[in-house]
């Protein structure tokens, strides 16, 4: 196999570290292919309503803006489910997972692309090795449609690429922006129209990309504020609000409406989970204790993570929980140290070559004006690009910390880490594009002593911690994967029980069903809309549109003439259902089918659903 190469007119041999790349990300889509056969990771009313609006954008030819029931968090992944539903000609659960596993793959591609250009290319294939493993939550992640997640991970690792692109190549001197060629300005343009997209449609996407957006602009203020008022700068600004056009249609067309727009929509969201801290008297201290010890575990695929029940209320007096916070503390406190490392180091460096900079500068004046030969000018100018390049790629691995490091704290003043946790970790999930950022204090001294020779003659206790430190983290991201390859027979078992379950309803004509939000828009999806449900709270009281997310399908429910009442046993709409009906002398016919009552009333339904 060759490539074409332009400049010399000639063909080349494709190198072998890029047909190990090729190889590698092959492997990460075999894998994912393989799980997905599984039906891995078991479908979900979130990842559901993705799947619903892929077939209603293909059969009904709606266009959502956003993900049902929300005034924000796009639908770049219902649209994705849309093109292959309409290729393999099914809306299936495997169809429907194939654009999340292409969205990983280019995340991982890109990632990797930004690793070799700004650390160097072992780590690069080490990150990407790594990041092709990974525990059960990191490859939920990777492979649930739940809104926004896998794609915001792409697009930041994309416009951090696109921000070392330009910043290495900015002029820093009016000298320099003036020789830019016609086809260099245009090719910034284009690049700034891309990074403006990226941002906009990120920020479109999930607001959460703010923790990419803040340090980028930081970047492209310090090394490229010459372009400021250039037209390259204005594409870009133009490509942003393009990026932002459905958010900006959808609350221009809602301006002067009873409906939330989206700032509203957000600010509600998060009122959800303080208002549950104060009903529950949650100390504010569980912030920290539920980020520092469950959380972060939890998104960088810590082995195996306890439950928070586990942890009896963070008591250090209870045996369990204390084993639980010194484990997965110690994880914790690993990561935020090699944190601090990669901070420290870059930092460092900044410095260093900032003043090397400043001291060549003042050199190079000199030797003009003095009259130096034209070798030892051309030499202090080659040092001095040489120190101007890694001020940009120290300043950029800072900014790919910080974005870590806002992800990380506004989480942790969030409620959602004192009250769930463990399903609120996913809101770290943007942490894993700084994760070459974070393995650099442990590679950089293997890098400096890479041979076999050296590396024999100079092991020392820094190298050997260094060495041991890679090989724990690889160890648990390659036991989480060893661990979803062992639960794959389940989730394949779950997954017929459920087609099984759907059939049953079906059968004795339970098709349009009062239920809970867990269950309700994954038999919509696999039935194939056969089934349309609408949500009860634990008192069955109708639910507002944040569990009912699909109104239609309440009003048809609610228009039913022989409604069904679906849950699962043992839950407090079950026992709920079970004193109601103790204390009405309405004729019903119970079902029970695989873990679920099913209660069909004859006439009327006795229980008022307001």
């Amino acid at each position: 196999m060759t490539r074409y190469n332009k400049t010399k007119h000639t063909y080349r041999p494709i190198s072998r570290s890029v047909w190990s790349m090729i190889i590698i990300l092959c492997c990460a889509t075999l894998l994912r292919l393989v799980m997905l056969w599984y039906h891995y990771p078991n479908l979900n009313s979130d990842q559901a309503i993705i799947g619903l609006i892929g077939r209603h954008i293909i059969n009904k030819g709606e266009h959502p803006i956003f993900f049902y029931g929300q005034s924000y968090m796009g639908t770049l992944e219902g649209y994705l489910a849309a093109l292959f539903f309409f290729i393999a000609g099914s809306s299936s659960f495997t169809t429907l997972n194939l654009g999340l596993i292409l969205i990983n793959i280019l995340f991982l591609y890109t990632l990797y692309e930004l690793t070799r250009r700004l650390y160097s290319q072992s780590l690069a294939f080490f990150t990407l090795i790594l990041l092709t493993f990974g525990s059960t939550e990191l490859m939920q992640r990777y492979m649930k449609g739940i809104g926004g997640y896998p794609e915001m991970l792409l697009l930041g690792a994309l416009m951090f690429l696109l921000t070392l692109k330009l910043t290495l190549t900015a002029p820093h001197t009016s000298d320099q922006r003036a020789r830019l060629t016609t086809y260099q300005r245009w090719q910034r343009a284009g690049l700034y129209a891309a990074l403006g997209f990226c941002m906009g449609f990120s920020f479109y996407t999930d607001p959460l990309s703010v923790v990419f957006i803040i340090p980028i602009l930081l970047l492209l203020i310090r090394f490229c504020r010459r372009e400021l008022f250039s037209l390259g700068v204005a594409g870009g600004i133009l490509a942003l609000l393009l990026g932002m056009a459905p958010l900006i249609y959808y609350n221009i067309h809602i301006y002067g409406t009873s409906t939330e727009n989206t700032l509203q929509n957000l600010l509600s969201i998060q009122q959800t989970p303080a208002s549950q801290m104060a009903r529950l008297h949650i100390p504010a201290i569980n912030k920290f204790y539920g980020t520092f010890f469950i959380s972060l575990p939890t998104v960088t695929s810590y082995n195996t993570v306890c439950t928070p029940a586990q942890f009896h209320n963070f008591d250090l007096t209870n045996k369990l929980a204390s084993l639980c916070m010194l484990e997965q503390g110690s994880w914790s406190l690993g990561y935020l140290f090699l944190m601090g490392s990669a901070f420290g180091i870059a930092g460092w460096q900044l410095v260093r070559h900032q003043a090397r900079y400043r001291h060549r500068s003042r050199q190079a004046s000199h030797d003009t004006a003095s009259g130096a030969p034209d070798t030892q000018v051309d030499s202090t100018a080659i040092d001095q690009a040489e120190d101007y390049r890694q001020i940009v790629i120290q300043s950029t691995r800072i900014a790919l910390l910080l974005s870590a490091l806002l992800t990380l704290l506004v989480y942790a003043v969030s409620s959602n880490p004192a009250v769930s946790p463990d399903f609120g970790s996913r809101y770290l999930s943007n942490m894993l594009v700084a994760t070459p950022a974070l393995l650099w204090p442990l590679w950089n001294g293997l890098r400096r002593n890479s041979s076999s020779v050296t590396l024999l003659k100079k092991i020392n206790t820094g190298m050997l911690i260094r060495v041991l430190g890679l090989l724990l983290i690889a160890g648990m991201f390659i036991k989480g994967t060893v661990e979803v390859i062992r639960v794959l027979p389940a989730s394949q078992a779950a997954y017929v029980q459920e087609d099984t379950l759907i059939h049953n309803l079906e059968a004795i004509g339970a098709t349009h069903i009062y239920t809970d939000y867990w269950t309700c828009y994954r038999m919509a999806f696999q039935s194939q809309e056969h089934i349309v449900c609408a949500n009860l709270d634990d008192s069955l009281k109708l639910q507002g549109s944040v569990d009912n997310r699909y109104m239609p399908y309440v009003t048809m429910v609610r228009n039913s003439t022989r409604p069904a009442f679906v849950f699962s046993s043992g839950s407090a709409q079950d026992k709920f259902m079970l004193q109601q009906l103790s204390l009405l002398k309405a004729r019903y016919i119970e079902h029970s089918f695989d873990g679920y009552h099913i209660y069909q009333f004859i006439g009327p339904v006795p229980i008022p659903i307001k």
